[in-house]
């Protein structure tokens, strides 16, 4: 038992020892940069500084790249018809890189753009121009403006309809190479000109493929 006793303690110990460095740089590795490189564009000096900003632009561009040094991008999502995303977001742009509101919906079989109006809940089919003319006028948008805040944007297009996934209708546009043709072209357009970072794809319900189709 002595011997054993003994024999487990030192193999604690060796535990122990070889832990320590991890233990050492985990709290290094984790934090956060202490310089932060955007700031809002008011005057006023005693704002906090923002991750938002040239800072966060660079690390947009840089999304799929493997990092020099442990600098997380901080994207959040918003949506429309839930006031609490808004107020969410007001409270702590601040500390984000990018936004990801749900803005474009793609839920007829032609692959047309559409636009949901969450006032009326209706949705409207638009060209890339007017779905940026439509879009720059919600909730989101107004606020900026009014906050004199910059966000780097990457739209979501999703088959939601306001009310119900369009799943059908998605897999019909899926099968039709037309279709798909046109819902790229229209999208990349519109992220063109809002001057957007990108675009996340947010298809969802998807099933087998024979049954919709």
């Amino acid at each position: 038992m002595e011997v054993s006793g003994a024999l487990l303690t030192l193999l604690l110990l060796y535990f122990f020892i070889n832990m320590r460095p991890a233990w050492t740089c985990l709290p290094r590795c984790c934090l956060t940069r202490s310089h932060r490189t955007g700031r809002l564009k008011s005057s006023s000096s005693t704002e906090r500084p923002c991750r938002n900003g040239k800072g966060a632009t660079g690390r947009v561009a840089n999304i799929g790249r493997i990092p020099a040094s442990y600098d997380p991008l901080r994207a959040a999502f918003y949506v429309g018809y839930d006031a609490n995303s808004l107020a969410t977001l007001k409270k702590h742009y601040k500390d984000l890189d990018l936004v990801v509101p749900e803005e474009l919906h793609a839920v007829t079989p032609d692959g047309g753009l559409t636009i949901v109006d969450y006032e009326r809940y209706q949705t409207v089919r638009a060209s890339p121009a007017e779905a940026i003319s439509i879009i720059r006028e919600d909730k989101l948008h107004q606020w900026m403006r009014s906050a004199n805040v910059e966000l780097p944007i990457m739209g979501m297009l999703n088959n939601y309809d306001g009310q119900n996934w369009r799943v059908r209708e998605m897999a019909q546009m899926l099968a039709n190479s037309t279709a798909r043709a046109s819902l790229v072209r229209d999208t990349v357009q519109y992220a063109i000109e809002a001057r957007e970072a990108g675009i996340v794809v947010d298809f969802e319900r998807c099933r087998r493929r024979a049954k919709y189709i």
